[in-house]
């Protein structure tokens, strides 16, 4: 039987680790389980936020849209 498909939400990739650890702070705050994911492109180390996994994409898609409200209304300037 095959393995059933896994979705997770990519909130960001940058350069900078302090950047992505303070994202994975930001988001834990929020109350998700988020991970921190290395890989290189052209040359150069991204650090990757991720949560998930959800089961299907329409979780992954409300999940997305709940922390795109929550985050907005926590950390966006007045």
């Amino acid at each position: 039987m095959p393995t059933p498909h896994r979705y997770n939400i990519e909130v960001s990739a940058v350069s900078d680790k302090s950047e992505a650890d303070a994202m994975l702070g930001r988001i834990a705050e929020l109350g998700y389980q988020a991970c921190e994911k290395t890989r290189t492109v052209n040359g150069q180390t991204q650090y990757a936020v991720r949560i998930g996994p959800y089961n299907t994409a329409d979780e992954a898609a409300a999940a997305q849209e709940k922390l795109h409200e929550q985050y907005k209304a926590a950390y966006s300037e007045p």
